[in-house]
């Protein structure tokens, strides 16, 4: 008996001809495209339901819940059927199915069988695998289903039944998905408070335990706004949430957390719907929660639903378990507390005949006190092999059923299994003691039974050409239960066999045809082994004078006699050895047989043992060979003696492949065996004492010119100095004869010095030889051996005295300097004579105040103060230091002429005029125009001086005219009387005798001015080939002086005199570095004399300039004793 087995979970085997028909099937047969077998009736529907929907497909129509069962078979994958539904209404269905299917000849199969929802257009709208039971809802699916759902039950292995149980339920839209609204969580559909706040944390959140919820109108109405629902979870179900949203209002996004804050799942898209799903690992609590991304606000919709029929919490469903024939256990789940059911059971047997016989159905009501409730029912079963089953269906209060739950116990009344090609055992379970039963079997050659069958199409004819071996008898047993070992006699074919145990009643007959009548049935199919021996070992000696071999029996069958006979035969296949043959009882299954024993070949040769069986009629049953190599030899070399050349050899030996050590052969022929021959293939060689591999006959083949040499052999040249550099006194010229020893071997020595040509540094005086670096000079006289541009150090510092050499001595006769960086003559060592204090400045070498600039006045940065290491610069050359933290420094650093103005404001930059801005002779606290060197006072304070202002007491009278009547131009109260008139023609303009003076002096005047600023151009072109054309820079002083007072009288603008300036300053530089370079190229002491002098004289000039204006005098004197620049010397400036 096997408890929980599925429906119809042993195969309906119906006689023993249905069984071998079935097997042949199985096996030789291809499967039909489609199978509508006879006994199949898919939801009542009279047979198989369709495989496709090319046919017509059925309409199942029911109200609530439909609940039927069908078969998927090998051929029939599919079974397919449509339900239509309103546009409000959903559909869910639950398909379950066997795990197993067994049939009688005791194999088994393994189901998996799916679910698919498709719409009205056949488009796929959900889809369960992998479970069982399979449970699928158009919940799940985002589109319509159009009013038309097909479900197609998919077999995707194993065969059996199935039961499918289908609901309807009503919708909230007419999508055929969602759940229904509730009242009250309908918002006003405004970004205001709706009407679930406050739920903006877990602990005030909108309960949504109670589904499917669907509200609408809601809002995120402010930046902090997030709203909470609490959705309490059963495991094992689905849940689904969505969010539905105008986006582009405002972008609202999810979340899904448990209790305890742990992710489950979140929506952040910018699409209209956010979506969730969950599955409910265990019952807890968690929380949805609505938000606004980055603090948007918006309306939205919600809808809460899960993947049970309607959207529910639970799918209400009852489970039967069958626990033995007497009583089972229904089990109801997804109850709602404090609800009325109602249920009914029934149980009933499927007979190996396909007959059903059924108890009366017993009904049932309980109220709910949880979600699952427990029901213990007592049923009955009779002893016959058969599908036991127990169904039950759970119905609301009003008898609307909700679901049907069904489980099958298998009883088991007989099975069979061959242990062996003889042999088998029968287990006879479930058995009523005391009644009175038939036990057959029957063992047959199933391919003769089927060869038979299609020919006589009579199944026991069938049986009585094929069998092998049969026995029946009675049993009134003791005992339920009751097992045999069954012996038949041994099958003389390797075909497939068949071992049949059938039970029945004693009294009744069986109908092979229905199966009718019989209790319990089952048979084994199996390949027998046939008698036969086999070689169980042999021996192979050579050397043995006989050898033996020996078999053993397989699958004989006990008492049998039998016939044996060994045989040894050769190569061609004929008999060299034959025992007489053997006529024996079997008394095992596997026994062995007596030892052979025969001569030993005397050649060497390919051999075969054999042992062949026979039946005790002379019928030769199954033997076996085996075969060998066997070698002859005679002096154990390992060469069989017909390929010995060299018979005898020692023990122990190495041979050849044809059996020779090399003591034996003298294969050159020079009269030296090989084993003391080197050189065994050769004939003019037998020797090589020093065992380089060149034998000591001078005359034979690659003689050896140093036979006690084993580093040398051959000596081309003839000097007596070996080829092999690598060895004793190898020849570095093998080439060219030679004796040099001192550096080399064998190369020519001109001098005969011992040191070879190419190593003697004078090859053709025997009295020196060494030169290193080749540079001419014998190493014990090169003071650098190893640098070949140096040979020479007269001050021994380390340094040579070729100066084009590697680290040649700039001071060759001064051990204290050797490196003068930038050649100026003074060296770089600090610690010797003449050290250069600037290394890379070759126009500075001395520093004797130590302040860092340079002594030499023409070099770069020259120290303008050399004995005064506090100042180094006078930029302004006024003879003060420019370091304000010096000696002596400079009070007026950008102030050329001393006279307390910055060059820069200073109208006359190199004229002193201390307190005198404009140097116009006015003190600056007294002049009303300090900077205007025109005008100093403006009498009538109109800031128009009084030099240009033509009216300076304002009297309306100008200065010139009051001056020539006599009047005074500074009081406003003296004026002139006018003696003199003209009046304009055609005007009432008259023009006095002051007014015409004016008009005949003004206008010159102002063409004078006009024409200068016209002709600033020309004259600031002069100007500058004037600066170009000066050959000293006190030539370019004096010109500028020039362009200042032009720049006074307005004969030049502003940006004139700058452009000026730029240009003298640029001279000035080419000029000074002129000079530098004339003196950094002197080439005598006279003229290295002049340029001192020149300097010193152009200092003292410089000096005098910078001095107040009471030191002019002097000035001039020193400009007259300044020579002229000395003149070029050797291409030296």
């Amino acid at each position: 008996m096997h408890p929980h087995a599925s429906l119809d979970s042993k195969f309906k085997a119906t006689s023993l001809s249905f069984l071998m028909l079935l097997s042949v099937l199985a096996v030789g047969f291809s499967t039909p495209v489609a199978a509508v077998g006879p006994n199949q009736n898919d939801l009542n529907s009279g047979g198989d339901l369709p495989d496709n929907t090319s046919v017509n497909i059925t309409n199942y129509i029911f109200t609530s819940t439909y609940t039927g069962s069908g078969e998927l078979d090998y051929g029939d994958d599919n079974d397919i059927l449509k339900v239509a539904l309103s546009a409000n209404e959903g559909l869910s269905a639950t398909l379950s199915f066997s795990s197993t299917t067994s049939f009688p000849n005791g194999s088994t199969t393994y189901n998996d069988f799916d679910l698919y929802f498709y719409d009205s257009q056949l488009n796929t709208m959900g889809s369960s695998w992998g479970s069982n039971p399979e449970t699928l809802t158009t919940n799940t699916s985002s589109s319509p289903h159009g009013g038309m759902v097909y479900i197609d039950i998919y077999r995707y292995s194993g065969t059996g039944t199935w039961n499918l149980t289908l609901s309807k339920f009503n919708t909230s839209s007419s999508s055929g998905g969602g759940g229904s609204s509730v009242s009250n969580c309908s918002g006003a559909g405004t970004v205001t408070s709706d009407i679930l706040e406050p739920n903006d944390s877990t602990s005030t959140a909108t309960s949504a335990s109670l589904l499917p919820l669907s509200c609408t109108g809601l809002s995120i109405h402010s930046t902090s706004d997030v709203d909470y629902f609490e959705i309490d979870m059963i495991a094992g179900v689905t849940y689904y949430v969505n969010v539905s949203l105008v986006n582009a209002n405002g972008d609202l996004d999810v979340g899904w957390d448990t209790a305890s804050g742990a992710y489950l799942d979140s929506s952040g898209t910018s699409n209209n719907v956010e979506s969730m799903q969950v599955y409910a690992q265990v019952n807890q609590t968690t929380y949805v929660d609505v938000y606004g991304w980055l603090s948007y606000t918006n309306t939205y919709d919600i809808e809460i639903t899960t993947d049970n029929p309607g959207g529910g919490q639970a799918f209400e469903s009852v489970d039967v378990t069958v626990l033995n024939t007497t009583s089972a256990t229904l089990s109801f789940s997804g109850l709602t507390n404090g609800t009325t059911y109602n249920y009914n059971h029934t149980y009933g047997q499927v007979h190996l005949d396909n007959t059903a016989h059924w108890g009366q159905s017993t009904n049932g009501t309980f109220n709910a006190t949880g979600t699952t409730h427990q029901v213990n029912i007592t049923v009955a079963a009779t002893n016959n092999e058969s599908d036991f089953v127990v169904l039950s269906t759970l119905f609301d209060a009003s008898m609307s059923p909700l679901n049907s739950g069904a489980d099958v116990l298998y009883i088991e009344m007989v099975e069979s299994e061959a242990t062996s090609s003889t042999t088998g055992e029968i287990e006879l379970t479930n058995l009523t003691i005391g009644g009175d039963y038939v036990v057959e079997w029957v063992v047959v050659d199933y391919v003769e039974w089927f060869a038979n069958f299609n020919v006589s199409l009579d199944i026991q004819d069938a049986i009585n050409n094929s069998m092998i071996d049969s026995d029946k008898w009675n049993l009134m047993p003791s005992t339920s239960a009751v097992s045999y070992q069954i012996n038949w006699t041994g099958p003389t074919t390797s075909n497939d066999h068949l071992f049949v145990t059938t039970l029945s009643m004693n009294g009744t007959t069986i109908d092979f045809e229905t199966s009718g009548n019989i209790t319990g049935e089952h048979f084994d199919m199996f390949v027998p082994q046939l008698p036969s021996l086999v070689i169980a070992s042999y021996s192979t000696s050579s050397t043995a004078a006989n050898n033996s071999v020996q078999a053993e029996g397989l699958d004989l069958v006990a008492g049998d006699g039998y016939q044996y006979q060994y045989r040894v035969s050769d190569a061609s296949g004929a008999n060299l050895a034959l025992s007489n043959r053997v006529s024996f009882t079997a008394t095992a299954q596997n026994m062995s047989l007596p030892y052979f024993s025969y001569t030993t070949p005397n050649a060497s040769g390919s051999y075969c043992v054999h042992i062949d069986l026979y039946s005790n009629a002379s019928v030769q049953l199954i033997g076996d060979t085996d075969c060998f190599y066997l070698t002859k030899d005679d002096d154990g070399d390992g060469v069989p003696n017909e390929l010995d050349n060299c018979p005898g050899t020692a023990s122990g030996s190495l041979v050849d492949l044809n059996g020779c050590a090399l003591s034996q052969k003298d294969t050159d022929g020079d009269g030296y065996n090989d084993d003391v021959d080197p050189f065994p293939t050769d004939g003019t060689q037998w020797s090589d004492m020093d065992s380089d591999g060149y034998g000591d006959n001078a005359s034979g083949n690659n003689p050896d010119a140093f036979p006690s040499d084993g580093s040398q052999w051959s000596d081309a040249d003839g000097d007596g100095y070996g080829d092999n550099l690598g060895g004793t006194r190898g020849d570095a010229c093998p080439d060219t004869p030679g004796d040099s020893s001192a550096d080399r071997f064998g190369c020519l020595d001109t001098d005969g010095d011992g040191w070879s040509d190419a190593g003697d540094g004078f090859p053709e005086d025997e009295t020196r030889w060494s030169d290193t670096d080749g540079d001419g000079y014998e190493d014990s006289d090169d003071a650098f051996p190893f640098d070949p541009t140096q040979w020479n150090d007269t001050d021994e510092d380390g340094f040579g005295d070729n100066r084009f050499g590697s680290n040649a001595d700039k001071f060759p006769l001064d051990p204290t300097q050797w490196y003068d960086i930038d050649g100026d003559g003074y060296g770089d060592n600090p610690d010797g004579e003449n050290y250069d204090a600037f290394l890379a400045e070759p126009s500075q070498w001395s520093d004797v105040d130590g302040d860092g600039c340079g002594d030499n006045p023409g070099g770069r940065n020259p120290d303008l103060f050399m004995h005064d290491p506090t100042q180094c610069e006078d930029n302004d050359g006024d003879g003060w230091g420019d370091n304000l933290s010096g000696n002596n420094p400079d009070p007026y650093l950008f102030d050329f002429d001393n006279d307390g103005y910055n060059d820069s404001i200073d109208v006359l930059p190199k004229l002193f005029s201390p307190g005198d801005l404009d140097n116009d002779g006015t003190p600056d606290g007294e002049d009303a125009f300090p900077s205007n060197p025109l005008e100093t006072s403006d009498f009538d304070d109109d800031l128009i001086g009084d030099n240009q202002d033509p009216d300076d007491d304002n009297d309306g009278v100008l200065d010139d005219a009051e001056i020539n009547a006599g009047t005074d131009p500074f009081d406003a109260k003296s004026k002139p009387v006018d003696s003199f008139e003209i009046i304009l023609p055609g005007t009432s303009i008259g023009l006095g005798a002051w007014d015409l003076i004016g008009v005949f002096v003004g206008i010159p005047f102002t063409v004078w001015i006009l024409v200068g600023i016209a002709t600033r151009g020309n004259r600031q072109r002069r100007f500058e080939e004037m600066l170009r054309g000066a050959e000293r820079r006190e030539d370019l002083e004096d010109i500028a002086s020039a362009y200042e007072r032009a720049v006074m009288m307005r004969m030049l603008g502003p940006h004139q005199a700058i452009r000026l300036e730029r240009l003298r300053t640029e001279l000035d530089d080419e000029l000074e570095q002129a000079m530098h370079a004339a003196y950094s190229g002197q080439n005598s002491q006279a003229s290295k004399e002049a340029w001192d002098e020149y300097e010193r004289r152009k200092a003292a000039y410089e000096a005098a300039q910078s001095v107040a204006a009471e030191q002019a005098e002097n000035a001039s004197s020193y400009q007259k004793d300044i020579p002229d620049m000395p003149e070029q010397q050797n291409g030296s400036p």
